[in-house]
């Protein structure tokens, strides 16, 4: 995910070998000259640019061979629409004279171990249902597959797409034991390092937990706390380490 690999077929009579790069709008540049048939290229930015590479095979005396077929990397883009759904686009891959028979979009829930997503011709895709509330991001990466065989593939660039987090805190609860709302429960998807306390209108601390699927029962010390007002203070961490706070009333009904 921060660099780029080359590969070729050697010349008959290649003895070294001359690697060019072209940016868009731009001349070809010499960035390289190596005896093997690979190169890795660290001068260039994976996550926002596109290159186009060719090669030329240099003889004994230095003389240049005509330039290799044109590869150009895949860059892979999107965007995140809240937590709904996500757009996903790369750029075709070019000049495989075989051409490509098929993109493998793959997604991972971390920056590896990825499966796929799906399978398609296309260089767009609307992944709708995304969502994951144990993940602040999830990741995507696309493969080209060149028909024919053997099998070559080429890996774009590992796109990260972040989640929203989200809370929604009730203003009441009812622990009567008839199944609705029996419990001060927050709603969290996408928070990590989770913190809830409740207190009691003389500041004494009667719940507190660092799960966000656990809620008060209305409790105290093994007793039914009183009906009333009480206070809580939540924090938590969003998105990339975004701290998140809130506080407010919530009101105990019997």
């Amino acid at each position: 995910n921060q660099h780029i690999r080359l590969k070729w077929q050697p010349h008959p009579d290649g003895q070294q070998y001359q690697v060019q790069r072209q940016k868009p709008n731009s001349p070809w540049r010499n960035v390289a000259t190596t005896d093997t048939s690979t190169y890795l290229d660290q001068q260039v930015n994976v996550q926002t640019q596109h290159y186009r590479y060719r090669v030329k095979g240099l003889d004994s005396c230095g003389n240049a061979s005509a330039p290799s077929n044109i590869g150009r990397n895949i860059l892979l883009e999107g965007e995140s629409k809240g937590n709904e759904s996500a757009t996903l686009q790369w750029n075709p891959y070019q000049e495989w004279p075989e051409g490509v028979r098929e993109y493998h979009l793959q997604k991972s829930g971390q920056p590896g171990n990825f499966e796929r997503l799906t399978s398609t011709t296309d260089t767009t895709y609307q992944y709708q249902n995304y969502f994951n509330p144990r993940r602040d991001s999830q990741y995507y990466r696309v493969e080209a597959i060149r028909r024919g065989q053997p099998e070559v593939i080429s890996t774009s660039n590992i796109r990260a797409l972040p989640f929203e987090a989200r809370l929604f805190i009730p203003d009441a609860f009812s622990p009567n034991g008839d199944g609705l709302n029996d419990t001060f429960r927050v709603n969290a998807t996408g928070i990590f390092n989770y913190s809830l306390k409740v207190y009691n209108r003389w500041g004494e601390l009667v719940y507190e937990s660092n799960n966000p699927e656990a809620g008060w029962d209305g409790t105290y010390k093994g007793e039914q706390a009183p009906t009333g007002v009480y206070f809580y203070t939540l924090y938590a961490t969003g998105n990339f380490g975004k701290p998140i706070s809130r506080e407010g009333p919530v009101q105990l009904i019997r």
